[in-house]
């Protein structure tokens, strides 16, 4: 009998350890079903987010081609004016002017022709009326301008400079 209750002992204890592994075992089975669920879940939901993005974008794209929304249109900046013109060949006029009377400090004399002054303007024709007179002429139809020496240079471009934002109020900025 001792044999008996040895061996029923015995067969408790395996019992015991086979129903402890087996509850760790079903725990880990139980877990591992519950990641494969997941990875299961979430292969199978659908990933609206790149969806939604390309919906709104194709929504203002047709909106911005069939719609034509105002605030996109850009308004061109209005025409100069042939005042602007004018008050531009003023101030090529006004720099031909000082390198001429440069030249007649330097060279005591007036130039017989533009050429001879440094850096000539392009676009202004010069005119030697006398030893002590000239005329300065540039542009063309309504925004053409003539300077006369006789003239006082600062007075005759005054205006122009401060249209042209080179001096405000009588200060240069």
């Amino acid at each position: 009998m001792p044999d008996d209750e040895a061996l029923r002992a015995r067969t408790r204890e395996q019992a015991e350890a086979e129903a402890a592994v087996c509850a760790v075992m079903t725990h880990v089975a139980v877990k591992a079903a519950q990641v494969v669920k997941q990875e299961e879940r979430a292969n199978e939901r659908p990933k609206p987010f790149k969806a939604l993005i390309l919906l709104a974008l194709t929504g203002l794209n047709l909106y911005l081609w069939l719609a034509d929304p105002k605030w996109l249109h850009i308004k061109a900046p209005p025409a100069p004016t042939y005042q602007y013109y004018q008050d531009g060949w003023k101030m090529a006029a006004y720099m031909q002017a000082q390198r001429v009377e440069e030249f007649r400090r330097t060279q005591a004399k007036l130039p017989a022709r533009v050429e001879q002054v440094r850096n000539p303007v392009r676009g202004v024709d010069y005119r030697r009326i006398s030893d002590q007179h000239y005329e300065l002429t540039a542009g063309t139809g309504p925004a053409r301008v003539v300077y006369d020496s006789h003239e006082p240079l600062h007075a005759w471009v005054g205006l122009s400079l401060v249209r042209l934002g080179l001096l405000t109020h009588g200060v240069g900025r």
